[in-house]
This record gives C-alpha cells, sequence and structure tokens, in this order.
C-alpha cells in the first residue's frame, strides 16, 4: 500500500473536502471547483466592522434577495441589511466556500493497494 494525493472529478489535487457528506457524489474538490460563497460566511459591518488588512467584498441585493428565499429563520444581524453585509474573500477575490468545508492545501492523502 501507498498513499497518493486525492483528486477533484477535474482531475486536479483536491484541497478542499466537504465533511458532513454522507450521500453527496462528490466531497473532494480542487480550489477551481469548490462550490463558494455561503451565508455562514457573511457579516454585518454593525455587528462585526469592516475588515481593515483582508480581502472582502460587499454581497449584492441579487446575492442576498437569492439566499433570503431559502433562509427560514432569520438572522438578525443579517435581515433587511443587505448594504452592509460583507464577506472575506481570497487573493483573488473569490468568496470562501461554505465553513463545512476542510482546507488543506497540500490536498488529501488516500491509500492504494
Amino acid at each position: 500500500m501507498y498513499l497518493e494525493k486525492m483528486n477533484c472529478k477535474c482531475g486536479k489535487i483536491a484541497v478542499w473536502n466537504y465533511l458532513p457528506a454522507t450521500e453527496v457524489a462528490q466531497t473532494y474538490f480542487c480550489d477551481d471547483c469548490v462550490p463558494r460563497g455561503c451565508t455562514c460566511n457573511w457579516r454585518n459591518e454593525e455587528y462585526d466592522g469592516v475588515p481593515e488588512h483582508r480581502n472582502w467584498r460587499r454581497i449584492t441585493k441579487e446575492e442576498y434577495d437569492a439566499e433570503m428565499k431559502n433562509f427560514y429563520v432569520f438572522n438578525k444581524k443579517l435581515k433587511n441589511n443587505y448594504k452592509k453585509i460583507w464577506e472575506y474573500t481570497d487573493e483573488k477575490n473569490r468568496p470562501y466556500p461554505c465553513c463545512e468545508y476542510d482546507y488543506n492545501g497540500s490536498g488529501y492523502d488516500v491509500e492504494v493497494d
């Protein structure tokens, strides 16, 4: 037996893993294929301030409206405040994946016979 890196469906090394996966078709993703953006990463400047030394972006009204349709319980920090909602972004200005994804920059090992 030996170890090799887990690959994303696209063939690149997987650096993201969806942790609560049970019956999900794909749980390992490369940095380009991982689904990005989630309300778990949204912040409200009234409660959290605005970051000074990290990349971030404001949420658009379209993103806000789309997510609020799916919210069963409104988080008081997010409700009716789309102009004040922001999220951290990576060095390419992309939103981070949901907090349920684990990141390993060197990839995930899998045992091979």
